[in-house]
């Protein structure tokens, strides 16, 4: 198997969405409504689309996208922000009340299944090095349009994966 960090980061989305999404089957939503769904729920149920793309990190289309589906299928409603006409407001509709009640659940088993065989010192570390992977990579938007960047001798992948060994 290929130990490259980013490789596998990129295997463990793929499987949690295949699995995320034949499960999700039967709401008629994808593992990416799932996670805006999950989204309002910790928001109360009501939420900016503004902070919907912030949360998911993804663009503007792409969120238009999502909600505008969620709608379609009846578990978000959209509003006009009185306060800002340019905002939207997004809510949880009773259907997706409905939904909340199975996915806790289902986010628990997940869990569960991503962090079977770690001790709990393994899944805070897991936590803290994902974060700050993830803030790396939120840093440097621009590393790979960058060409004046010059990483010292043996770049940071081989520093990474010396760590490894």
């Amino acid at each position: 198997m290929n130990d490259d960090i980013g490789h596998l980061i990129k295997i463990v989305d793929e499987q949690l969405k295949k699995r995320f999404d034949k499960d999700l089957q039967k709401f008629d939503l994808t593992l990416s409504q799932m996670r805006v769904l999950w989204f309002l729920k910790s928001k109360g149920g009501r939420t900016s689309q503004k902070d919907i793309e912030d949360f998911l990190q993804v663009s503007h289309p792409t969120v238009v996208g999502l909600i505008s589906r969620l709608k379609e299928k009846k578990f978000v409603e959209i509003t006009t922000n009185p306060e800002d006409h340019r905002s939207r407001i997004i809510s949880a509709t009773p259907k997706a009340e409905v939904f909340y009640k199975d996915s806790d659940r289902r986010k628990m088993l997940s869990e569960n299944l991503i962090c079977n065989n770690l001790t709990p010192e393994d899944v805070v570390e897991l936590k803290r090095m994902l974060l700050i992977i993830c803030s790396n990579l939120k840093d440097s938007e621009d590393i790979f349009l960058d060409n004046s960047i010059n990483l010292k001798e043996g770049g940071y992948i081989s520093e990474c994966n010396q760590n490894t060994r």
